[in-house]
């Protein structure tokens, strides 16, 4: 069975739904992919992903929603000290969404503050989000690096976010991750 390994972070979602009501869900754009690439293959395709968590009640909350949704959780590390980031999607009056972030306390920005084995997938995602977020992201390029050279598969979605990094600093990124790279996406606005 093909094997996938998503990287990144996922946030609970607080969607306004009218009246000062929220709906609690969870997202991000490295869970999403690796839940609709589940969801699309009807199960033939294993997909875990790989993220850091709390331990209270909204993250044991979280990992009850990907295993639900049938991504594969062995690779997601609990932190004691720190939780889920959250964001709240709400629709300006022309009905186009608006998003608030709040990743201060997540756990997901640590989570390569050491090196991970990322061998044995037949294709490894990340996004620019997930290096923007990452604390330490020269352990990131190194993780990348080596299982690279172990004939890894890596695909790589710019995504950039001017709220989360610089443009100097996406840059200076993508110099090192972009030529480990199988397969890049990059918008034209990027």
């Amino acid at each position: 069975m093909t094997r996938i390994l998503s990287i990144g972070e996922i946030m609970m979602e607080m969607s306004d739904m009218g009246g000062g009501l929220y709906r609690k869900s969870f997202a991000g754009d490295t869970f999403n992919m690796a839940h609709y690439i589940r969801l699309v293959s009807g199960g033939r395709i294993d997909v875990d992903y790989l993220t850091a968590i709390g331990q209270d009640t909204e993250s044991d909350d979280c990992l009850k929603f990907m295993q639900k949704e049938g991504v594969g959780t062995d690779r997601v590390f609990r932190d004691a000290n720190r939780t889920i980031g959250l964001f709240i999607l709400s629709n300006d009056p022309k009905g186009e969404k608006q998003y608030g972030y709040w990743r201060g306390q997540s756990a997901a920005r640590f989570l390569f503050d050491q090196p991970h084995d990322l061998s044995g997938y037949e294709l490894v995602y990340l996004s620019g989000i997930t290096a923007a977020i990452t604390e330490q992201k020269n352990n990131l390029v190194q993780s990348v690096s080596q299982a690279r050279h172990k004939g890894g598969f890596f695909a790589f979605d710019l995504n950039y976010r001017p709220k989360l990094w610089s443009i100097t600093e996406a840059e200076a990124f993508a110099d090192q991750i972009l030529p480990l790279m199988g397969l890049v996406k990059i918008s034209d606005e990027e």
